[in-house]
């Protein structure tokens, strides 16, 4: 009966996301520059900006399933960063008072085995 029990809360347990927070801040700016490759089995790879109003991405950061980066404010990534998934990549921004809603890739490489989403709102996206 134990076992049973074991067993199904095993299964019953759902995947988590695979989440990293900012590897460093500076005046409001939130940087993910060290490179992170989330392993197989710990979900999507959720980078979190924490509400800050400027994120830069400047490393290379994998998934084994989705990479989602949801946030407010302006998105910089890079020429030298590298953002990849298995499955989906998605970065949303939506602008604040202080910034634009910005999402700028400055020819950095983004691969997906699925779709690439980029979507930014607010007082002036681009």
């Amino acid at each position: 009966r134990s076992l049973l029990g074991i067993a199904l809360l095993f299964f019953a347990v759902p995947s988590t996301a695979d989440v990293l927070p900012c590897q460093f801040v500076q005046d409001n700016t939130c940087l993910f520059n060290t490179t992170f490759h989330s392993v197989p089995g710990k979900g999507d790879l959720v980078l979190d900006a924490q509400n800050h109003g400027i994120v830069r991405i400047t490393a290379e950061f994998t998934s084994p399933e989705s990479l989602t980066l949801s946030m407010n404010g302006d998105c910089l990534i890079d020429p030298k960063a590298k953002l990849s998934a298995a499955k989906d990549v998605s970065i949303s921004t939506e602008g604040t008072n202080s910034t634009q809603g910005i999402i700028q890739v400055n020819s950095a490489e983004i691969q997906s085995g699925n779709d690439i989403s980029l979507k930014a709102s607010g007082a002036n996206p681009q």
